[in-house]
């Protein structure tokens, strides 16, 4: 017997929005009249919720066997990395941005300070050339730090170079 999709929903309790959903997933088979085997349609909608309830994929074993290929790639990879990590080969990113902020505001510090320093040092007891010489080299350490810090987050940085060699 051959029903239509609105006859066809009614038979299984659904709508027709289920229906053309079991098509476009192949589930069931719509005739090039646009109506529907009925006897043929329950069987294989049956089977399919079957499948479902069971923890099948339904139609073919396919997806299944796909799902498990990209389950043991991923669990793969989970391997590899905890592996990485006690080997010391791998870190979080955040660990490393701390120790780097960390010892790099030491550095900044100490490159901050250096211009009164040097400036006593090489003015020779001259007000003027200390402040001429101080002013001189607060300006380059100041370029200097500045340019530092707009070249980004080493951090950051690290993990992008990481990801690339990675994709490759």
């Amino acid at each position: 017997m051959f029903v239509t999709a609105t006859a066809l929903a009614a038979h299984l309790f659904c709508d027709r929005g289920t229906i053309a959903a079991y098509v476009a997933a192949g589930t069931i088979i719509k005739r090039r009249d646009g109506r529907f085997a009925l006897d043929e349609c329950r069987r294989r909608v049956l089977a399919h919720l079957r499948d479902q309830a069971a923890g099948r994929t339904g139609n073919s074993g396919a997806n299944l066997a796909t799902a498990r290929a990209e389950l043991a790639v991923e669990q793969s990879a989970a391997i590899e990395i905890r592996n990485a990590v006690a080997r010391g080969q791998l870190c979080a990113v955040g660990i490393v941005q701390r120790h780097v902020e960390r010892d790099y505001s030491v550095v900044r510090e100490q490159f901050l300070g250096l211009p009164g320093r040097e400036a006593d040092a090489l003015a020779a007891g001259d007000p003027v050339r200390r402040a001429f010489i101080e002013s001189h080299l607060r300006e380059a350490i100041n370029s200097i730090l500045e340019n530092l810090s707009e070249a980004g987050h080493l951090a950051e940085r690290a993990a992008d170079e990481t990801q690339r060699r990675g994709a490759r």
